[in-house]
């Protein structure tokens, strides 16, 4: 549910950089006599290595919330299969005391 909601702001926060570099490329045309290829190249190059590194910390943090799921459960196995073996071993004990009353009414 987070990841998308990260997919939504990051959608939003790359039209935003592309409406700031339309603006600036569209008034300040006085620039094109500079190597602006060169330059938008390395923009264009930063922008994708940008995307790739939030694609990853995305996995990152869906891989994160998974692992967690599963220990959570692992944990919950074990306590409950704690619970279980504690409640035999009352029983048994309670037998047993039972078992040695009944002996000393004898």
């Amino acid at each position: 549910m987070i990841w998308k909601k990260e997919i939504f702001n990051q959608q939003k926060k790359n039209k935003k950089i592309q409406k700031k570099k339309d603006f600036f490329f569209e008034n300040f045309s006085c620039f094109r006599n500079l190597d602006v290829r060169h330059y938008e190249q390395k923009i264009r190059n930063l922008e994708y290595e940008n995307q790739e590194l939030r694609s990853e910390t995305l996995q990152l943090k869906i891989d994160s919330e998974n692992y967690e799921n599963q220990e959570q459960t692992i944990v919950d196995n074990f306590v409950n299969a704690l619970g279980k073996i504690f409640r035999f071993n009352k029983k048994n004990i309670n037998l047993f005391l039972l078992f040695k009353l009944m002996q000393m009414l004898k």
